[in-house]
């Protein structure tokens, strides 16, 4: 019998997004998530740490092209900490409009 190791590739597919007050900005987000990252969220919810909610947030982005004096910014809590709310806010918007439309894919099968 043959192992197939399904950790080897991400399984979820990428959906770029433009960033619609920075020009030239694009965000990759995941179209999946995981039983990790639901997890965390669910912690993050009950939990006063800001940076447990900016851990959900970089949780399901893939890339993006955001850059500093320094170079190219690494998809990190101490990244996105320094974000201005308005950029936050765009995230997790975004996030949450991708991860209904999964679940809408979802129920539309369950009905066909």
């Amino acid at each position: 019998m043959n192992s197939i190791n399904i950790f080897k590739s991400d399984l979820r597919n990428k959906i770029r997004v433009n960033v619609p007050f920075i020009e030239g900005a694009w965000v990759e987000f995941y179209d999946d998530t995981t039983v990790d990252a639901v997890q965390k969220a669910q912690t993050a919810q009950a939990s006063k740490d800001i940076a447990d909610n900016l851990a959900v947030i970089i949780n399901q982005i893939a890339s993006w092209n955001f850059a500093d004096d320094k170079g190219e910014l690494p998809i990190t809590v101490k990244s996105v900490s320094r974000f201005p709310m308005k950029l936050i806010k765009w995230l997790t918007d975004e996030q949450t409009k991708i991860l209904q439309s999964m679940n809408k894919q979802d129920e539309d099968q369950k009905k066909n």
